[in-house]
């Protein structure tokens, strides 16, 4: 969920030049619902969850949608993702880079949705990103 975090963390005093974000999705209920059903509490805790979110922060799930704020970043984004993730299916993370502008996807295949965070191409990829003029991670590019 830190992925999509970073969507609704934006303010003016914080601003990275770049951003890496590993398998975002956009829709902050979907992710938390997903995360409580795969432990099987999600009917139970859901919904007192979100009135403790509301009640922190003012705001309910439906205020976390990515997909209404991403057409206004004006940073370059690499958005990493795995074809094969079981956790949050990669349609989910192309369509966030698609989203952002100047955002573009680094596509895995065969690494799911935990082991990309220390996958030599991942890393090769992340570091040209931040160091090269952001001319890195062809969009779509496939790890063979």
């Amino acid at each position: 969920m830190g992925a999509s975090a970073i969507v609704f963390a934006q303010e003016e005093q914080w601003r990275p030049e770049r951003f890496v974000l590993i398998a975002p999705f956009l829709v902050a209920a979907e992710g938390v619902f997903k995360q409580f059903d795969s432990v099987g509490i999600a009917h139970k805790v859901f919904v007192p969850f979100e009135a403790y979110v509301h009640s922190l922060t003012g705001e309910r799930f439906a205020d976390y949608d990515a997909s209404l704020r991403l057409p206004l970043f004006d940073r370059p984004a690499l958005i990493i993702h795995d074809r094969r993730d079981r956790e949050i299916p990669w349609e989910k993370g192309a369509r966030f880079a698609k989203l952002w502008p100047g955002a573009r996807l680094f596509t895995t295949d065969g690494l799911g949705h935990n082991r990309l965070i220390d996958h030599p191409s991942v890393i090769d990829e992340v570091m040209k990103f931040l160091t090269l003029d952001n001319q890195s991670a062809t969009p779509d590019a496939p790890e063979r």
